[in-house]
């Protein structure tokens, strides 16, 4: 008889967030109850601390932020991961290309655009802008992009996406 082991792992943070609460995880984690029948993160960002919730011990996860892409990000992982795995496929990763993606915000159709391009378009920024910043709206902003990138954004953010979506967001 063949089983299958259930394996239970905590993802990390799926961006890098300025301002974020992975560096404070230890202290947090602290002061957390034990049991959360609902878990309210008003500011996800990264979502550090949510990533480190025993899943098991909490009912139910409401998670809000301002900036509405990071949203979109988040309810894209949830309903759409397949179509976003293939969506990031698509993104290459040198410094013209990156500077066009970035650009896309400040065109009138950016608004047409669906949700599951706009969240590869927040996945791609974060991964291979440095540190995950760049600038969005600000025609006179300019952000360091390193050429060729630390990272590739393709196979190892479809692991991510799998996890989150099969682990925690269901």
């Amino acid at each position: 008889m063949n089983t299958v082991e259930q394996v239970h792992v905590k993802p990390k943070s799926l961006i890098r967030w300025v301002g974020g609460k992975a560096q404070l995880l230890p202290e947090l984690q602290k002061r957390m109850p034990k049991t959360i029948g609902t878990y309210f993160e008003p500011f996800i960002g990264g979502g550090a601390l949510m990533w480190s919730l025993d899943r098991s011990s909490v009912r139910q996860i409401v998670i809000n932020d301002y900036n509405t892409e990071l949203t979109n990000l988040y309810e894209v992982v949830k309903a759409e991961p397949d179509k976003l795995i293939k969506h990031l496929a698509r993104h290459r990763n040198t410094e013209k290309y990156y500077y066009e993606v970035r650009g896309q915000d400040r065109t009138r159709s950016y608004s047409r655009r669906s949700p599951v391009t706009k969240a590869s378009r927040f996945i791609f920024l974060n991964k291979t802008s440095f540190n995950g910043v760049y600038s969005e709206k600000m025609p006179m902003a300019r952000t360091t992009h390193l050429t060729g990138g630390v990272r590739t954004p393709r196979f190892w953010i479809a692991i991510i996406f799998w996890l989150v979506h099969s682990i925690c967001l269901t």
